[in-house]
């Protein structure tokens, strides 16, 4: 519903590849778990997260916290996201 309705939705680790790929819910490019990246067919890109139009994938517990600070500036924007990471003592750039 949030990929037809063209709203935001994510995933981290499997998901991606083992919810996300099998029900046509990635678009052209994403990333998950790397082990994982022949569940995806082409759209595997190894990065920590990838965002893709209105979809959000990381690549597991170690990205985790990149991918939080991403889904704020998708939610909020970049200052939102640099305040948090600021706080939480990580360098940030948006993917």
């Amino acid at each position: 519903a949030q990929k037809k309705a063209g709203k935001l939705y994510a995933a981290v680790c499997a998901s991606p590849a083992l919810v996300f790929a099998p029900n046509d819910l990635l678009q052209k490019k994403a990333t998950c778990y790397p082990k994982l990246k022949d569940n995806m067919s082409d759209s595997f890109v190894d990065q920590q997260v990838v965002v893709d139009s209105n979809c959000c994938t990381s690549q597991g517990p170690g990205t985790s916290v990149i991918f939080a600070l991403t889904l704020i500036e998708l939610l909020f924007d970049k200052s939102k996201a640099h305040t948090v990471a600021t706080a939480m003592l990580v360098n940030y750039t948006s993917p």
